[in-house]
């Protein structure tokens, strides 16, 4: 088969830009982690008689929704918010995966105040990957929570659930 020269050129051109395409959208979106250590290595899952737990800890990639229990074993209410914070595992240190201020601005509720957990009660909340438009790569990672005991001017308590993916 012979080529007349524009037709060879129209083909490489569209090969290329076929390839490219098809790269581009096969790359996962990359998360931003700070660049130092989470000022708080060791996290639990339960403290002063608040429990954090994930319904699922390990998913083989990326998923749209984590879903929490927080149970609070206390004879006063707690506050919290929908904002949860993120951290991968590096090297054997967690890193604070950070989120943009975009995130803040589109959805003004994700922040850590406005809700209350009464005494000796539980409640399910979920965390939306989706939502963010965030995709985790594999790794070990774990879901933080955050909560004012007792509400309103309490002890700021994190919590954590652990997780993997991949």
């Amino acid at each position: 088969m012979v080529f007349k020269k524009p037709q060879f050129y129209y083909l490489v051109f569209i090969t290329l830009f076929s390839l490219f395409f098809i790269s581009a959208c096969q790359q996962e979106e990359s998360i931003s982690v700070l660049q130092e250590p989470a000022p708080s290595q060791e996290r639990n899952a339960s403290s002063n008689g608040i429990q954090f737990t994930l319904t699922k800890t390990e998913f083989e990639s990326s998923p749209s929704t984590i879903s929490t229990v927080i149970k609070n074993t206390t004879n006063h209410s707690c506050s919290y918010g929908d904002f949860f914070g993120i951290e991968l595992n590096q090297t054997g240190l967690w890193y604070q995966i950070s989120f943009s201020e975009e995130v803040f601005q589109k959805y003004p509720d994700f922040i850590d105040i406005g809700l209350i957990l009464d005494a000796n009660d539980t409640t399910s909340q979920n965390f939306s990957l989706e939502r963010l438009n965030m995709t985790l790569p594999q790794g070990e990672y774990r879901l933080t929570k955050t909560l004012l005991c007792p509400s309103p001017q309490g002890k700021e308590i994190t919590l954590s659930g652990p997780f993997k993916i991949g």
